[in-house]
């Protein structure tokens, strides 16, 4: 048995009435054909919001610790933040959203920790993260600790509750714009398939009734 999968089958197109003489249907093909674009761009830029950031739909371009090492900032976390690249928290399922606010806030980031940790502790003073004694008092305490988390180039409050290795700046690649065009695609061709049933086997039968059998 031959299943009719033809166009007259999934839409119902009527071509007996011979509808491209109608002013009427032409109109409907052209609105049919704008609502479509607008429809598949609106679904398109939908689905740039909604698609979740994974990682094979993008690229890592550096950590917050990879960068503090080359910088030349006493605190780099600023000037990380203002480089190239989206924000965010690397995850075991994919990069997470990550507060700008929380990380400038709670993080100092520095070329070498050990090396200039007066400098550290000015900057830790700053944000209210040590108490405002002097430098000599807080040294120690705070090599020690560094020393104790392995910290190489970032000391991290743990409101922030993602480490220096994964707290990255990245980037979009090919396969998530061509996965969000995909599924742009395939919602607009859902669409056009419930329009033009609608328009078919509903307006345009109610209008001319069955079609005759010859």
């Amino acid at each position: 048995m031959k299943i009719p999968l033809s166009k007259n089958f999934l839409f119902g197109f009527r071509r007996d009435l011979k509808l491209n003489n109608k002013w009427w249907h032409r109109l409907a093909q052209v609105i049919f054909t704008i609502t479509l674009v607008i429809f598949f761009v609106l679904s398109t830029l939908s689905f740039q919001s909604l698609l979740p950031d994974k990682s094979w739909n993008t690229d890592v371009l550096f950590s917050i610790d990879d960068y503090a090492t080359f910088s030349l900032e006493d605190n780099a976390v600023s000037a990380f933040m203002d480089s190239e690249g989206k924000l965010g928290c690397k995850g075991n399922e994919g990069i997470e959203y990550l507060s700008t606010y929380t990380l400038k806030k709670k993080a100092v980031c520095n070329t070498d920790l050990v090396e200039n940790i007066d400098t550290v502790i000015s900057e830790l003073q700053k944000l209210d993260l040590m108490p405002d004694v002097s430098a000599a008092t807080l040294r120690d305490p705070l090599l020690e600790r560094i020393d104790e988390i392995g910290a190489n180039n970032c000391l991290i409050h743990t409101d922030v509750d993602c480490s220096a290795f994964d707290i990255v700046k990245y980037e979009y690649n090919h396969y998530r714009y061509l996965s969000i065009i995909v599924l742009g695609g395939l919602t607009s061709i859902i669409l056009s398939l419930l329009l033009l049933n609608i328009y078919y086997r509903g307006f345009v039968y109610i209008i001319f009734g069955k079609k005759k059998r010859k």
